[in-house]
């Protein structure tokens, strides 16, 4: 498949004549190459034009764009089958959430909370995450199911994994008793 460039190119502004010339990508590129990548099936091809797509929103400066394609491309590692490539997105997503609650409306709140449920066990199975860092995901994933108004359901889902994960059987069994006593909603399933 061939993937089109960014469709703007121009000399760049305050430069001589030299014949260089710089590529202007879009907001509506990168939106474009977000469609052309839903249309692609999850894999290698997918995640790479996803990762471009992440570039092209940080180069443009636009901090919604760059948490919306990091959410995406986080998605597109998980389910390409490259699933611990999904926490370095996920952690900067996750950061900027901490810094920037403002950039977070509800439905991007939403689409990061339901990939933090998604995320955070893929930590817990990798035998090389800290103990500590599994707990700040968790401790993250929390705050943005309260911020969300979410049911604690799915928190206390991912807090069972990674106490089995971790050893801790006690933890794991408390965890699964307050998820049985959770009320379902949209993000436990």
């Amino acid at each position: 498949m061939r993937v089109p460039a960014p469709r703007r190119a121009h000399r760049a502004p305050g430069r001589p004549q030299s014949g260089r010339i710089c590529i202007v990508t879009t907001r509506d590129d990168i939106l474009e190459r977000l469609a052309l990548t839903a249309s692609c099936p999850w894999g290698p091809i997918r995640s790479s034009l996803t990762a471009e797509a992440v570039a092209w929103a940080d180069a443009l400066g636009d901090e919604g764009l760059a948490i919306d394609t990091r959410l995406a491309l986080s998605e597109a590692y998980r389910r390409g089958n490259e699933e611990w490539r999904a926490l370095a997105p996920f952690a900067w997503v996750l950061t900027r959430h901490e810094t920037r609650p403002d950039l977070f409306d509800a439905d991007r709140l939403g689409a990061t909370d339901l990939t933090c449920t998604r995320v955070v066990p893929v930590a817990a199975d990798d035998p090389g995450t800290p103990a500590a860092r599994l707990r700040e995901l968790v401790s993250g994933m929390e705050e943005l199911h309260r911020a969300r108004g979410g049911s604690m359901r799915a928190v206390h889902a991912v807090r069972h994994h990674v106490a089995r994960m971790l050893g801790l059987e006690e933890e794991a069994q408390a965890e699964l008793a307050a998820w049985r006593a959770a009320p379902r909603d949209s993000a436990s399933e």
